[in-house]
């Protein structure tokens, strides 16, 4: 989350949590529907308190930070 919201205004910050915590929840249901993976109540957890932990540290972070340099 972190990483991703560097590269967006911080107007796309909730948005871009909102889908990555969605696409958590999706990745756990479809391991619930295979026959080979378990889908884990701890992994959603585990998932969402990373989306929110990035989204403070992104909170966080000043503006300008040089998360992305141009390549020499």
């Amino acid at each position: 989350m972190w990483w991703c919201a560097m590269g967006y205004s911080t107007r796309g910050w909730r948005g871009l949590s909102v889908l990555l915590a969605g696409l958590g929840l999706a990745l756990e249901f479809c391991q619930s529907m295979t026959e080979y993976r378990v889908a884990s109540s701890g992994d959603v957890i585990a998932n969402l308190a990373g989306v929110v932990l990035g989204y403070w540290l992104a909170r966080q972070t000043p503006a300008g930070f040089p998360v992305f340099r141009q390549a020499e």
